[in-house]
C-alpha cells in the first residue's frame, strides 16, 4: 500500500523525538486527509486552542487542511501515552479591542448615570444602579461560559444594557425588583435568536418585560429626572454624534426616524389640540432626553437593527407607525412597545421565510437539542427566582379584616345615574383641560336628614345628566334607597350655562349643616362663584 511505504519517516521521527519537517510531511503520503484521520485523536487543535503540547507542524498547503485548524504533535514519549493523555484547554479571557465603538458608548452611559445621581433628579440610588450593573454582568458571564465556549468574557454588552435599564426604567426601592428586568435582558440574548445571533435589543426586552409583568411596580423614567431643560438633550445628541454614531453605520436610520417621528408628533398634536396645547406636545416629545437615548442608543443597536440604507428607512417608518397606533390605546412608553413589536414581527418573518425555503430542516437546526436545553435551563432559573421571591422573600400574607365589600346592584339599592355630554358643552377655551377639571367622580355627603335613624346620602357629579347631577337618597334600610326630589335644584342642575355647575370639581363637596327648627338637617352646596354657597333647607326637601 502507498501509505505503508511512505509512513515510516513520520513515525521514525516520533520515536527519535526529532520534529519532522514540512518536506517529511509531504513525503509521508499524498493524502493529508488520511494522515489527519490517523493522528487526529492526539494531535489536533481547533483555531488557537491547543489540545496537547509540543511543536506544531506548519500548514504549508492550505488546500489539504481544514482552514483555521492547527496540528500539534507531542514529542518525546510513546505514541500510546500521548494518545491517552488528556490536557484540557486553559481558561481564556476574551477582551474587547480598544477600537470597539461600544467603549465610548459605555463611557457616555456611565457619565449619564453619574450625572443623574449627583446633579440631576434620578430617584434611583447609586447602590441600585451598581447592583443592576453587577447582577447583569455576572449573569452574562455565567451564561456565556455555560452555554457557549468555556471562556470568560468582559461583559461590555451586558454593561451597556444594564446601565441603559438603570437610566430608562424607574422602579421602587425594593432591591429585589431590579433582578426581573436584568434576567429578561440577558436571557433574551440566548433564547430569541436567529442564526446564532440575538434579535432583540437586550435593554429593550428587559424594559418591556418589566413594564408588562411588573404589575405597576415599574415605570419608564419620568421627564423631570433629566432636569427639565434642553441642555441635557443637546448634550446627549452631541456626544453621540461625536463619539460613535458615524462609526456604527446607522445614519440613515437615525435621520429617517427623527423625520418620521416629527411628522407623527405633528399629527398627534393636531388631533388632541383641544386637550393639550400643540407646542407642549411638540416641545415635550422632541426635546426629551429619554427620546434621544432611545434614538441614538437603542434603536441604532448594530446587533439588532438593519444594515442597508433602504432597510433602515423602512425600519424607522415601521416603528413610528406602530408607535402612532399605540397612542390611540395608551400614552406611556409607546416607543418601547413599538420597537419590541416590530422586532418580534421581523423575527417571526425571518424564521418563517427560512422554513418556507428549507422546510423542517430549518427547525431542526434552529431548535436543536442544545437550544432546547438552554431554554429549559433559563426557564428553570427564572421560575426558581420567581418562586423564591414570591414565597420566601416577599410572600403574600392573607389578612382577615372581618368584613368584605360586595356590590349592590341598582335594582336593589335604588341608586342609578347616567353620564351626560357636558364635556362637549364647556367653553372651547378650557375644553382641552375640562376632563381634568370636572371628572372627579361622585362627591358624597352622609347624614340623617329626616331623623329616622338611617344615614341618608347626597350625591353630586358634574359629568352626569341634569337630573342626576345633584341627588338626595333617603335610606329605607337593608341597603335600599329612595330618590327624593328637590324642587330648588331642578333649574340650577338643568342650566349650568346660567348657574354654573353646582358642586363642581373646584369646590368642596356638599355638607350637612345644622338642623332646622323642625329638627331636620340642612344641605349646603358650593356654587361656582368664589366664596359662594347655597343652602337647601329641610322645608324645601320635605
Amino acid at each position: 500500500m502507498r501509505w505503508k511505504e511512505r509512513k515510516a519517516p513520520l513515525f521514525e521521527a516520533v520515536r527519535s523525538a526529532s520534529p519532522p519537517s514540512c518536506a517529511d510531511i509531504k513525503r509521508s503520503g499524498t493524502c493529508m486527509q488520511s494522515l489527519r484521520t490517523r493522528v487526529a485523536p492526539f494531535c489536533f487543535g481547533h483555531k488557537n486552542r491547543k489540545v496537547t503540547s509540543g511543536p506544531a507542524i506548519m500548514n504549508d498547503n492550505p488546500e489539504r487542511l481544514i482552514p483555521n485548524m492547527s496540528i500539534t504533535l507531542q514529542f518525546p514519549g510513546r505514541l500510546e501515552a500521548a494518545a491517552s493523555k488528556k490536557v484540557g484547554p486553559a481558561p481564556k479571557w476574551v477582551l474587547p479591542a480598544w477600537s470597539d465603538p461600544r467603549i465610548p458608548f459605555a463611557t457616555l452611559l456611565t457619565l449619564y448615570a453619574i450625572l443623574g445621581c449627583t446633579i440631576l433628579g434620578f430617584n434611583r440610588s447609586p447602590l441600585q444602579i451598581l447592583l443592576t450593573i453587577v447582577a447583569g454582568c455576572l449573569l452574562e458571564m455565567l451564561f456565556h461560559w455555560f452555554f457557549y465556549q468555556r471562556e470568560w468574557i468582559v461583559p461590555l454588552s451586558a454593561y451597556i444594557s444594564c446601565v441603559s435599564i438603570a437610566l430608562l426604567l424607574n422602579y421602587s426601592h425594593n432591591y429585589y425588583l431590579l433582578f426581573l428586568p436584568i434576567f429578561f435582558c440577558i436571557s433574551s440574548k440566548y433564547i430569541f435568536t436567529y442564526q446564532g445571533k440575538h434579535f432583540f435589543n437586550p435593554s429593550l426586552f428587559g424594559i418591556v418585560a418589566a413594564l408588562t409583568l411588573g404589575h405597576g411596580l415599574y415605570s419608564s423614567s419620568p421627564a423631570y429626572q433629566w432636569g427639565g431643560g434642553l441642555a441635557m438633550a443637546v448634550f446627549l445628541v452631541t456626544a453621540a454624534l461625536a463619539l460613535f454614531v458615524f462609526r456604527v453605520g446607522r445614519t440613515a436610520l437615525i435621520l429617517s426616524f427623527l423625520g418620521f417621528y416629527a411628522i407623527a408628533t405633528l399629527i398627534r398634536a393636531y388631533l388632541i389640540r383641544w386637550h393639550m396645547p400643540p407646542e407642549v406636545l411638540i416641545l415635550g416629545a422632541l426635546t426629551s432626553p429619554r427620546f434621544y437615548l432611545f434614538t441614538f442608543y437603542m434603536i441604532t443597536d448594530p446587533k439588532t437593527s438593519m444594515k442597508g440604507r433602504k432597510e433602515q428607512i423602512l425600519w424607522a417608518l415601521a416603528v413610528v407607525l406602530v408607535d402612532l397606533w399605540l397612542h390611540t390605546r395608551e400614552s406611556l412608553s409607546t416607543l418601547f412597545y413599538a420597537l419590541f413589536l416590530v422586532s418580534a414581527a421581523r423575527l417571526v418573518w425571518m424564521h418563517g421565510r427560512e422554513f418556507i425555503r428549507g422546510g423542517f430542516s430549518h427547525w431542526r437546526t434552529a431548535v436543536s437539542l442544545k437550544y432546547l436545553a438552554r431554554v429549559a435551563t433559563i426557564t428553570f432559573l427564572g421560575t426558581g427566582g420567581y418562586a423564591a421571591y414570591a414565597e420566601v422573600i416577599h410572600p403574600k400574607i392573607a389578612v382577615e379584616a372581618g368584613f368584605r365589600f360586595e356590590p349592590v346592584p341598582p335594582s336593589v339599592s335604588g341608586i342609578s345615574s347616567k353620564m351626560s355630554n357636558i364635556l362637549q358643552e364647556v367653553d372651547l377655551r378650557v375644553q382641552h383641560i375640562a376632563k381634568w377639571l370636572l371628572s372627579v367622580g361622585d362627591s358624597i355627603a352622609v347624614g340623617d336628614y329626616d331623623n329616622d335613624g338611617f344615614q341618608d346620602i347626597f350625591l353630586t357629579n358634574t359629568l352626569k345628566r341634569p337630573e342626576d347631577r345633584n341627588a338626595l337618597y333617603r335610606n329605607l334600610g337593608n341597603y335600599h334607597f329612595e330618590r327624593v326630589d328637590i324642587p330648588a335644584l331642578r333649574e340650577i342642575s338643568a342650566q349650568p350655562e346660567k348657574y354654573g355647575l353646582v358642586g363642581g370639581a373646584l369646590a368642596s363637596p356638599s355638607l350637612w349643616t345644622s338642623r332646622s327648627t323642625q329638627g331636620f338637617r340642612n344641605i349646603r352646596l358650593p356654587l361656582p362663584q368664589p366664596s359662594s354657597t347655597m343652602t337647601v333647607t329641610a322645608s324645601s326637601i320635605c
